[in-house]
């Protein structure tokens, strides 16, 4: 849920819709381009270690990666993993994506109105609430979530407002201040998730045990743990030299998402023979290793690629 509420604390009024919204058209051109190139990789790699998956099996893959495989199913569907699926994270970047359409048209209605920022997220947890009870279906590009998306990403524009982050950072760890909020937001999100167990399936839109009504105690424990994970993280690049790599692979956070699992297949296809399970089960100093070698990769792709961009964008400026 971080990557909504960040997105709504980084939301800049006087960009306009347009103007927000240009930015973050790279993430669906990267998108579309990776959803239909990796999975044809992948397919043509298992060829070449003798693995035949099939035509049909590339084709669900596909399908897959544009979350229209399961639509209009009931939201319990389960999907198999065909061989060529390698991006798990496809269905939360779609959410994301529609997302950013609901949330840029809304912040400019309601921004600096706290009355009415909250009326947002209360209509948009309720309408998240009725739609699993009374429609629960899966739409195509995974559209089902938008609403709790949205309400969260109003959440840290909310948060934004109130400079949360920023006071965080100013603290001193000395000081009792400092602590207060750190406790209160534990104690309470411990008691909320003790009495509402929060779900684990955001793509199957199971946010707890009492069905729609979870996505209310859902919001509110997601809203507190956010804050500790902020506690967490301003700690973390306190220590010298050990903040950097949180920072730099922080900068490339989508593009890991997008990354790992195809990294991972084409380094594991000439060992294991892939069925219907994402990744093969290997033993955790195995799975350590791999998962290891993955993250530097995606880092050094995601950097170089970045490089490239910049430079090229550069070249332009100049010409």
């Amino acid at each position: 849920m971080a990557f909504f509420i960040i997105t709504g604390y980084f939301y800049r009024p006087e960009r306009g819709f347009i103007g927000n919204m240009r930015p973050r058209s790279l993430l669906l051109v990267g998108l579309i381009i990776c959803s239909v190139l990796f999975p044809i990789i992948v397919y043509l790699w298992a060829i070449l270690f003798g693995q035949d998956p099939g035509i049909g099996d590339l084709i669900t893959a596909l399908r897959q990666g544009f979350s229209l495989e399961g639509a209009f199913e009931d939201i319990t569907y389960t999907l198999g993993t065909p061989v060529s699926f390698v991006s798990p994270g496809c269905y939360y970047l779609w959410v994301m994506l529609l997302s950013y359409i609901v949330f840029y048209a809304l912040a400019g209605r309601i921004h600096g109105k706290p009355k009415l920022e909250i009326l947002s997220v209360a209509v948009m947890l309720a309408i998240q609430c009725l739609y699993i009870e009374f429609i629960h279906l899966c739409l195509p590009l995974s559209a089902q979530m938008t609403p709790i998306a949205v309400a969260f990403m109003v959440l840290g524009m909310m948060l934004s407002e109130r400079k949360v982050l920023e006071r965080i950072e100013d603290l001193r760890c000395t000081e009792s201040r400092y602590w207060t909020p750190l406790a209160l937001c534990l104690l309470i999100g411990g008691v909320l998730v003790f009495l509402f167990h929060p779900g684990i399936s955001f793509d199957k839109c199971v946010f707890g045990d009492f069905g729609g009504y979870s996505v209310f105690p859902y919001f509110l424990e997601a809203s507190l743990f956010f804050v500790i994970f902020v506690y967490i993280m301003v700690l973390i690049c306190r220590i010298p030299f050990f903040h950097i790599p949180f920072i730099e692979m922080g900068k490339h956070t989508l593009g890991t998402l997008l990354l790992h699992a195809f990294l991972a297949k084409i380094l594991l296809m000439p060992f294991f023979t892939f069925t219907d399970h994402l990744m093969p089960d290997m033993e955790m100093g195995a799975a350590a290793l791999v998962a290891l070698v993955v993250l530097i990769l995606c880092y050094v792709i995601c950097r170089l690629f970045l490089s490239l961009a910049t430079n090229k964008v550069r070249a332009i400026g100049m010409d």
